[in-house]
């Protein structure tokens, strides 16, 4: 192999590991700016605020539609199912003082292209707002699955499945012999 063609694989493999680490970076500093505007901020602009940096998240679709990852492990990987990105925005919600028990994971299955789909539903005093990959929709869950025939599969509260992980990695760590204080 020539020295050209070498640089030109070196430089390519330097940029692609640049350009993961600048989103990670990115990512960062969005939640930051979020988790230093938070007392300025409306409740709408705060679901608005994740929304956008949600939407620099990639999605995996090779991956089942489970919660694998933690909201940390996205934010450094850039990459996440549908499930972990609807956990990690109520993940970050709840961090930035809405009630975690107003919402559920919805896992929603397209019947036309048998695609399945999680969202996160906001269930508020009055309505329910539903928190999509891309859009935030107020009503009715049911007015929605018929305009876009839809079928719920499942309901899960994030809460459960934080408590899990928890409960995991206790299990883990003390099989690992740690010691708690």
């Amino acid at each position: 192999m020539n020295m050209r063609a070498l640089a030109v694989l070196f430089t390519l493999l330097f940029s692609i590991n640049l350009a993961d680490a600048n989103q990670q970076v990115l990512l960062r500093v969005q939640w930051q700016q979020l988790a230093l505007q938070n007392s300025l901020l409306s409740l709408q602009e705060k679901v608005d605020k994740i929304q956008g940096i949600a939407s620099l998240i990639e999605i995996d679709q090779q991956r089942a539609s489970q919660v694998v990852k933690t909201p940390l492990q996205v934010f450094e990987q850039g990459q996440a199912t549908q499930a972990e990105i609807a956990f990690a925005k109520w993940y970050m919600l709840k961090e930035l003082g809405f009630p975690a028990e107003q919402f559920r994971l919805v896992y929603v299955k397209d019947k036309q292209a048998t695609s399945t789909e999680v969202w996160l539903a906001w269930y508020q005093t009055q309505q329910v707002k539903i928190i999509t990959q891309s859009d935030v929709y107020e009503g009715n869950l049911d007015h929605l699955r018929r305009n876009r025939s839809l079928e719920v599969v499942s309901v899960v509260d994030p809460q459960l499945i934080l408590k899990s992980r928890q409960s995991t990695r206790t299990a883990s760590l003390q099989q690992q012999g740690a010691v708690f204080l």
